[in-house]
């Protein structure tokens, strides 16, 4: 496991450390899926280059580390490439025991953008049904870890909701220092570029009109999304903004006060340690 470890200075009385990993895209399936979501599933961990195997060892491999080190688990999303019963009864049945927080990313239960063959989900809450395998709330969750919150907020849908801002204010009015987790990252014009570059598409959370064409307007955010972002950078008890989704790590300044650190693709088998001192 490659492991990049970076210190985060808040100001915290005894110095700890915590694992993130973002975008293991686990892709299995079994009988109870249609043939074409099997094939589907093949031909994903093939276009990953992982086969299923690796990536199930991967995923061994972060719970044992942070299990064996006293570690909380950050999951920043994607940790499923799609929904099937397979893939989620291995990630409940892998995290059982581990501490973690996970946010939900934005393959994580969808089935028809990337599988149009699949029928078998289509009476079900796709939401629902993830949520049976997750122990926190996959919208909006907190855990208080030796006296730092980390906040997990879905936006993979591109957009805040008032209900999520409300749960924000609410963890910020308990005094402890925030470090938010989400699964896009936040736009920021330099690293807007770069993942231009490299991902062909914008691909950041909340992109200014200016930075983006008609076919991509979605990814300017709403009122209440742009009300919300501001609130996060202006609010000094978030000290730092974890994240995944683009599949590159890199390490950006968001605010005067806030960094935002981006974890690489688990599926290569990398993760980040954060100390947070």
């Amino acid at each position: 496991m490659k492991i990049t470890k970076t210190k985060i200075y808040i100001g915290v009385e005894r110095p700890f450390k915590v694992l993130h990993i973002s975008d293991l895209h686990l892709a299995l399936s079994d009988e109870r899926d249609v043939p074409e979501k099997n094939a589907f599933t093949d031909r994903r961990s093939r276009e990953f280059g992982v086969p299923h195997h690796e990536n199930l060892e991967y995923l061994n491999e972060y719970v044992r580390y942070a299990k064996e080190n006293g570690e909380l688990l950050l999951i920043t999303g994607d940790i499923c490439d799609c929904v099937s019963y397979q893939n989620w009864e291995t990630v409940r049945d892998l995290l059982d025991g581990t501490e973690y927080l996970y946010v939900s990313g934005n393959h994580d239960f969808v089935t028809h953008f990337y599988d149009p063959f699949d029928e078998t989900y289509d009476t079900m809450d796709r939401q629902a049904f993830v949520q049976s395998y997750v122990k926190n709330n996959i919208f909006m969750a907190s855990k208080l870890w030796h006296g730092v919150n980390f906040v997990s907020i879905y936006n993979a849908n591109l957009r805040f909701t008032s209900q999520q801002y409300a749960f924000l204010k609410s963890e910020a009015d308990k005094s402890h220092p925030i470090i938010l987790c989400v699964h896009i990252p936040f736009y920021e014009k330099t690293l807007h570029k770069t993942v231009l570059e490299r991902r062909q598409s914008p691909y950041l959370f909340n992109i200014p009109d200016f930075e983006v064409d008609s076919q991509h307007k979605h990814f300017t955010g709403d009122e209440i999304t742009k009300e919300m972002q501001e609130y996060i950078f202006t609010n000094p008890q978030i000290k730092a903004v974890l994240a995944g989704h683009i599949h590159f790590e890199t390490d950006t300044r968001i605010s005067a006060n806030q960094m935002q650190y981006v974890a690489e693709e688990g599926s290569h088998n990398c993760a980040r340690e954060f100390e947070i001192v």
